[in-house]
């Protein structure tokens, strides 16, 4: 592509452009090049899902703990999200957690919307009876 112009003095200047293969050379890196970032980048925001997700379960983990300690110490009744709220903790944007008390022990379980069902976080509670955590298993 050739472009005339003329300069202050009269004189004509020819400019020469891109080619069309020269253009498709450069269009062709850069779909290599975002070919080779787009899956790193995926990765990284699986991760801040997984940390947003694992974040928002210690969060309501601590509101559960602070509910025990204002009803006698039991979870009796801790069926519902808004019980943590009451207590302190502020809904994750794009986490879904769900609560399940029972007198003495608790089951809350989190999973960030955009993961898969396989990325569900379980947390149980401390069985104050028998001075022991109950384990994840026991969280249905």
């Amino acid at each position: 592509m050739e472009c005339l112009h003329r300069r202050a003095g009269g004189t004509e200047v020819r400019e020469r452009g891109f080619t069309l293969i020269e253009q498709l050379a450069v269009l062709l890196v850069l779909a290599i090049l975002s070919a080779i970032a787009l899956p790193a980048i995926m990765q990284q925001r699986e991760k801040g899902w997984i940390a947003q997700t694992q974040s928002a379960l210690k969060d309501s983990s601590t509101a559960a703990f602070a509910f025990a300690n204002s009803n006698g110490g039991t979870w009796e009744d801790l069926d519902e999200l808004a019980d943590l709220e009451d207590e302190g903790y502020r809904v994750t944007e794009g986490v879904a957690i769900s609560v399940d008390g029972e007198t003495l022990e608790y089951c809350l379980r989190a999973l960030h919307l955009q993961l898969p069902p396989e990325h569900e976080w379980k947390v149980a509670s401390f069985d104050s009876e028998n001075q022991a955590p109950v384990p994840d298993d026991d969280c249905p």
